[in-house]
């Protein structure tokens, strides 16, 4: 089965709303909705989100949802934007999955090319 929304067009143009449920809602039901329209129509929206929003998205409760925000974030090209703070504050926290994830993501990030965050 999959979602299938009464005003299929107007989801199909509201990647703002949908983005706002996915990170406020407080139904799991709802997140899971939003994330599956995300990634079905606007998933080249969510890949010029800038960083700061994906990082929201790896913040969250939900671990679908910060699974998401990881999935973006390691195809994200402007990593090194992220002050070395940021970083070091999300390692903070008892998450073993977002730790190796958020660990794994770094260490990739500093083999890109324009590698410069981490050593400064």
């Amino acid at each position: 089965m999959r979602p299938a929304p009464r005003f299929a067009d107007v989801w199909k143009n509201s990647a703002d709303a949908l983005l706002e449920l996915l990170l406020q809602a407080n139904c799991r039901t709802v997140r899971q909705w939003a994330l599956w329209l995300l990634r079905v129509h606007h998933f080249g929206w969510l890949a010029r989100l800038p960083v700061d929003v994906l990082l929201l998205m790896i913040d969250h409760a939900d671990a679908e949802v910060a699974a998401f925000g990881f999935d973006m974030l390691e195809r994200h090209m402007d990593l090194a934007t992220v002050p070395v703070a940021a970083w070091l504050a999300r390692l903070d926290g008892d998450d073993l999955d977002k730790l190796q994830r958020l660990s794994s993501l770094l260490e990739s990030d500093s083999t890109r090319p324009g590698y410069r965050w981490l050593t400064r």
